[in-house]
């Protein structure tokens, strides 16, 4: 991950946060220190839960009676659909409704504010309902996301459909190499942080096309820009960005504020977008649409998908599979430790977050994480200053430390 600095300032307290917060909590989303789901429910001077309550029936009011007694707020549980006869239609089963009362968005605030944090958002189906900006910024703030640029770089290679994740799109070293090593780091190719990264490059693609192999592909994963800006000039195009990014962009309504590139205005792919939190929400909402389990296989399904070399690792994006049994890393320490295959295969971010988390990670703890079962998108940005993937997820997730 590259390590360009970030500005420094603090997070508001939890229960002052932006303005845009205060507005959701005024229409009844559950804030820190609000009286739960029964605010939601009320319009215009009427006790909208008394007429619920007076509607529902046998097993009906017991599975409503659960909902509120869990204490979700509205903007983390949609009110179930009652019918004329009192039947509720897709009742939240209640693994996932405690699931998602256990999220603790004050507790979350505070943490990622002790470690750095200057934005926070939680947001369900496209409706943010926590939002915690820290030192002027906002949802429009453009701020560095580092290797978060390798995830929106790899979802536009996807959007294309060819080449297909298994062909082979380069040779280098007396090695073919496909997409889906190029993706999922496992080219096989020197990581190249020195030459790749030095501020007089001249020329990016030139520079990773001279790299050596240092293993067959497929065989190690070893993060590193060089796959990326490989995949750079398997895309080819001279700009910033350049055409297969900019289509991508353009269908996202993204436009980066800034991007970095090398002297002759390539487009880095492993690193550099300048993007706001909105931009970020927009990518983190792409990808649970297309992350969903009931969700017709398609061109980004691999992306999902971890390797034999890392199984934490699809292409582009961090996976928490081996969650409920695994060991909790962090993911810029695992990257720094050199772990093996076997240890990649027992690594998740957190034992209490679901299994189908997703995570677009840059260095000095910016996070998308994208939780699909729970229909749920957390932004958290900020500068370096010892955050950690297992601490924040502990908090998200409601759990005392032991």
């Amino acid at each position: 991950m590259s390590s360009n600095s970030a500005s420094t300032s603090k997070l508001s307290d939890g229960a002052a946060v932006s303005g845009a917060y205060t507005d959701a909590c005024s229409q009844g989303v559950r804030t820190p220190g609000s009286a739960g789901i029964l605010p939601a429910f009320r319009r215009g001077g009427r006790d909208a839960y008394g007429h619920f309550r007076s509607r529902l029936h046998g097993h009906a009011a017991l599975a409503f009676a659960m909902l509120v007694a869990s204490g979700a707020g509205a903007g983390a549980v949609e009110p179930s659909r009652v019918t004329g006869s009192g039947d509720i239609r897709s009742v939240p089963r209640p693994a996932a409704v405690r699931r998602i009362a256990d999220i603790s968005a004050s507790a979350a605030a505070r943490y990622s504010r002790a470690h750095g944090g200057e934005v926070l958002i939680i947001a369900r189906q496209g409706m943010p309902d926590f939002r915690a900006f820290g030192g002027g910024r906002d949802l429009r703030t453009p701020m560095p996301v580092y290797s978060i640029t390798k995830s929106l770089a790899a979802l536009a290679c996807l959007s294309l459909g060819h080449p297909a994740p298994d062909d082979v799109v380069l040779r280098q070293s007396g090695h073919a190499i496909t997409l889906r090593q190029l993706l999922s780091q496992t080219s096989g190719i020197e990581p190249g942080y020195a030459r790749l990264y030095s501020k007089s490059l001249r020329d990016v693609r030139a520079a990773a096309a001279s790299l050596p192999g240092e293993s067959p592909p497929g065989e190690r994963f070893v993060y590193g820009p060089s796959h990326y800006e490989l995949l750079g000039g398997v895309l080819s195009g001279v700009g910033s960005p350049p055409p297969a990014l900019d289509r991508f962009l353009a269908r996202m309504r993204i436009r980066p504020s800034d991007w970095r590139t090398d002297r002759n205005g390539r487009t880095f792919f492993s690193a550099g977008a300048v993007l706001t939190p909105d931009d970020l929400l927009k990518l983190g909402r792409f990808v649970l649409d297309r992350a969903r389990p009931a969700k017709p296989a398609g061109r980004f399904e691999a992306a999902f998908v971890g390797s034999r070399a890392n199984p934490a690792y699809g292409l582009g994006f961090w996976l928490n599979r081996a969650a409920g049994g695994g060991e909790p890393r962090d993911i810029e320490e695992a990257i720094g430790a050199g772990l093996t295959g076997e240890q990649w295969s027992r690594t998740c971010l957190s034992n209490l977050a679901p299994p189908d988390l997703i995570c677009m990670a840059g260095s000095g703890g910016q996070r998308v994480y994208v939780i699909p079962s729970l229909r749920t998108v957390v932004v958290r940005l900020g500068r370096t200053s010892g955050f950690r993937d297992p601490d924040f997820l502990r908090m998200l997730f409601g759990a005392v430390p032991g």
